[in-house]
């Protein structure tokens, strides 16, 4: 599937069933609609991060990426203001439907988004990746490489661990412990909701 299409048809699901997570009668419904609507989520950011390394010149690529990734964490942010303003009053079902509203933005994505420079030319559309990359004032890529086949070198594992790995794993295991807390927080959120359904 293009990265286009995939992103659209990514997006539309995370938003439906945000949706239908605002109507959602019992806690097991509830669990199913976020279950799906993760698959969606997942489905968005590789493919928004590849397209956005992709078309980015080659001196803003970092930026443009911590750009683009901000955009979770604003999300985040924005969750909690509207949360903070309408949960009192309100409940949670309105906080959710709120989430939903980019929905309205799936056409004009599926419009505006350009096709993958790399999946046109991998497909034989040399023509149109050209076009796309003068439209972009991007280089067209060459074919794909062709696959190699890479053994586990000795001393690999012992690499891992090494002083130069060092930086890399910490970095890593941050970005581990940070998404641990944030979807430790939702799955604490949404057992706080499940007590209003009893």
């Amino acid at each position: 599937m293009a990265a286009s299409r995939c992103s659209s048809a990514a997006f539309t699901l995370f938003t439906l069933c945000t949706i239908v997570t605002a109507f959602t009668p019992t806690p097991a419904w509830f669990g199913v609609s976020r279950f799906v609507a993760g698959l969606g989520l997942g489905g968005i950011i590789p493919v928004a991060a590849a397209l956005t390394i992709e078309y980015s010149p080659a001196r803003k690529k970092s930026l443009n990426y911590g750009i683009m990734y901000s955009g979770y964490s604003v999300g985040i942010l924005a969750a909690a203001l509207v949360g903070r303003a309408l949960l009192p009053d309100h409940g949670w079902r309105p906080v959710v439907l709120i989430g939903a509203a980019p929905v309205v933005l799936v056409p004009l994505l599926a419009w505006l988004l350009p096709e993958s420079l790399e999946s046109l030319t991998a497909r034989g559309r040399a023509d149109a990746a050209r076009k796309l990359a003068a439209q972009l004032a991007l280089p067209v890529p060459a074919g794909a490489p062709k696959a190699e086949t890479v053994g586990l070198a000795r001393g690999a594992w012992r690499d891992l661990f090494s002083a130069q790995c060092l930086r890399h794993g910490l970095l890593l295991e941050r970005a581990v412990m940070g998404l641990l807390l944030v979807y430790g927080i939702a799955q604490w959120l949404a057992a706080d909701h499940a007590q209003e359904w009893l």
